[in-house]
């Protein structure tokens, strides 16, 4: 397995087989260091993306992310909220009350 650090917070686990995402923010400021040279357009296929909590830092790519790939989201019911303002497919998101 490949696990590629994608900044802040964010990970991308990746197998032959199957890859997901933990708090993937790859959208960072040109100036920000270390820069990260994954693009959203690199991250190809995705099974799931994991969010631990709904800050920008961590959920601002991710519709980009899921319309891309249509991977399955796990998260807590307010980041599934903006979510579903943010055009992603409520049969992609997968809460906990």
């Amino acid at each position: 397995m490949k696990l590629t650090w994608l900044g802040t917070a964010g990970f991308w686990f990746n197998q032959s087989d199957f890859s997901f995402l933990i708090d993937p923010f790859i959208s960072r400021n040109d100036q920000a260091f270390p820069k990260i040279e994954t693009q959203i357009s690199d991250l190809s296929p995705i099974h799931q993306i994991f969010i631990s909590h709904g800050h920008f830092d961590h959920l601002m790519d991710v519709p980009a992310i899921a319309k891309q790939t249509r991977a399955k989201i796990y998260c807590s019911k307010t980041a599934a909220n903006t979510l579903l303002r943010e055009g992603i497919l409520p049969s992609q998101i997968f809460y906990a009350e």
